[in-house]
């Protein structure tokens, strides 16, 4: 899954009823948003493997990643600059 489908599925994702993530799909969106303040830096060493993350948390940080991403893209054309995030905790 490229970094743009996991942004996709995970805005997707979240609006379901229980909005599981491996957190191996958590930690690269921690990675793609740039480990904003208010989330946790990692969850690679957690004990359970699968979490809900639903929209008021998971939606701030794929925005951010997207952000982050465009911000890459020298075609892209966006500004650059920091963006607030959510509570991912």
């Amino acid at each position: 899954m490229t970094d743009e489908e996991l942004i996709g599925y995970c805005e997707l994702h979240c609006t379901t009823e229980r909005a599981l993530f491996h957190v191996d799909h958590l930690d690269r969106m921690l990675e793609l948003a740039g480990r904003p303040d208010g989330y946790v830096k990692t969850c690679k060493d957690w004990v359970t493997k699968w979490y809900s993350v639903h929209e008021d948390e998971m939606l701030p940080l794929c925005n951010l990643a997207r952000e982050r991403m465009r911000a890459n893209d020298p075609n892209s054309g966006a500004a650059r600059g920091p963006i607030a995030g959510g509570p991912l905790e």
